[in-house]
C-alpha cells in the first residue's frame, strides 16, 4: 500500500473569496439602499431647517400669531431677509431710515412700502410694541413674498 498513493477522483472547486448566495447579495443591496436613503433624507432635512428661508418664515409666522408685535423683531427679520436675498454691495448702505426706500425700489410684487410701512418707522419711538392689526399682517405677508 505504500507504493500506491491515495488521491481524490474529483478535485474540489476553488472557493471564492466572498462566497455568498444570491439572497445575501440582495439583502446587502436592500440594506445599503435603506441606509443611504435615510442618510440623504436626514441631510436634506438638516439643510432645509438650517436655511435662512425656513428661519425667516418661522420668525414671521411667530410675529403673525402674536397679539402684539415687537417692532424691533420685525425690523430685524426684514433686514435679515434683505441681506440674504440681495448682494452685499446693495445692502451695505441700508440704514434704518432708508429701509423703506430700499424695500419700495426692490420689491418684486410692487407693494407700497412707503405708504404701508410707517410701522417700521416706529422703531425709533419709545413704545416698541404695537398691536397686531390688518396693516401689520399685510406688511408681514408682503415680506413673506421676498423669501
Amino acid at each position: 500500500m505504500d507504493e500506491q498513493k491515495i488521491y481524490d477522483i474529483y478535485e474540489l472547486e476553488k472557493v471564492s473569496f466572498f462566497p455568498l448566495a444570491l439572497g445575501y447579495w440582495l439583502l446587502i443591496i436592500v440594506i445599503s439602499i435603506a441606509i443611504l436613503s435615510v442618510y440623504f433624507y436626514k441631510k436634506y432635512q438638516n439643510k432645509k431647517y438650517n436655511s435662512w428661508q425656513w428661519k425667516a418664515k418661522k420668525d414671521l409666522q411667530y410675529l403673525m400669531e402674536n397679539q402684539y408685535i415687537n417692532v424691533i423683531q420685525l425690523h430685524n427679520v426684514i433686514k435679515k431677509i434683505i441681506i440674504n436675498s440681495h448682494n452685499r454691495s446693495d445692502t451695505a448702505n441700508i440704514t434704518d431710515i432708508g429701509l423703506l426706500e430700499f424695500l419700495q425700489e426692490n420689491d418684486p410684487n410692487k407693494f407700497d412700502w412707503l405708504a404701508n410701512g410707517e410701522i417700521l418707522q416706529s422703531i425709533f419711538s419709545p413704545n416698541k410694541t404695537i398691536r397686531n392689526s390688518e396693516d401689520t399682517k399685510q406688511l408681514i405677508l408682503a415680506i413673506k413674498k421676498w423669501i
